[in-house]
């Protein structure tokens, strides 16, 4: 499975990004050990909530919001896998900054 495009990302304090992939998404493998958020010390953002409908995966931020001029990177594992059953061929990630 890979994903058709990068994540489209918003760099706003609350910010949602959409991730399409080329197969719809089994829903039980995205959680937040498959896909997550670090911040610029390599810490795990906590509070981020997923919605997944078919092929795409909606990434909502934490209900404090990111931190104004920070930088972050979304990842994806390779735990994610299509609905039948095919992982992504590889670990993505998706450098951001909150402006």
């Amino acid at each position: 499975m890979d994903m058709s495009k990068d994540a489209y990302l918003i760099a706003q304090k609350i910010y949602s990004g959409q991730i399409t992939f080329n197969n719809d998404v089994d829903q039980n493998t995205v959680t937040s050990d498959t896909v997550y958020i670090l911040n610029r010390n390599g810490e795990k953002v906590d509070g981020i909530t997923f919605k997944t409908k078919n092929d795409q995966v909606e990434v909502y931020a934490p209900e404090k919001g990111y931190t104004s001029g920070e930088a972050y990177t979304l990842h994806i594992t390779d735990n994610v896998q299509s609905v039948k059953g095919v992982s992504l061929k590889e670990a993505k990630m998706k450098k951001f900054t909150i402006k």
